[in-house]
């Protein structure tokens, strides 16, 4: 793992402080949004822990490391399984679940805007980053 002592501290200290506001395992990847001075988006691969986040530093940052924190302490989501388990839901079903969960959760909505149309293309600012650094 490519991080700092003092970033894996502070990115610790960002996930007890709740600063994660989701952590969406996909494949074998990590996707999420993390609290700072503003909000970013962070992509972490799980084969080397490499990650990507839209905060200046760009990667390996201390979000990329809380992203990875919660990820340990299995306080994420699997999206594999979600999309399993819709697998055999007609679109009917689809629809009601995805209603009801807007009306209940707000941060919902940054699920669906990141999971929009094709899961895949969730990471393409990720990948753009990457490509710059």
């Amino acid at each position: 793992m490519h991080y700092d002592p003092k970033i894996m501290e502070r990115g610790k200290l960002y996930y007890r402080n709740n600063l994660v506001k989701y952590c969406i395992k996909y494949k074998n990847f990590l996707f999420g949004e993390v609290i700072g001075s503003d909000s970013y988006r962070v992509k972490v691969n799980l084969d080397n822990y490499f990650g990507v986040c839209t905060c200046q530093f760009k990667y390996n940052c201390k979000h990329a490391y809380a992203l990875i924190e919660a990820y340990k302490n299995n306080n994420f989501i699997d999206a594999e399984e979600i999309f399993k388990n819709l697998e055999n839901k007609s679109k009917e079903k689809i629809l009601e679940i995805l209603k009801n969960s807007l009306v209940r959760f707000h941060s919902f909505l940054s699920l669906i805007r990141y999971f929009s149309a094709d899961p895949l293309r969730l990471c393409d600012e990720h990948l753009l980053l990457a490509k710059i650094s």
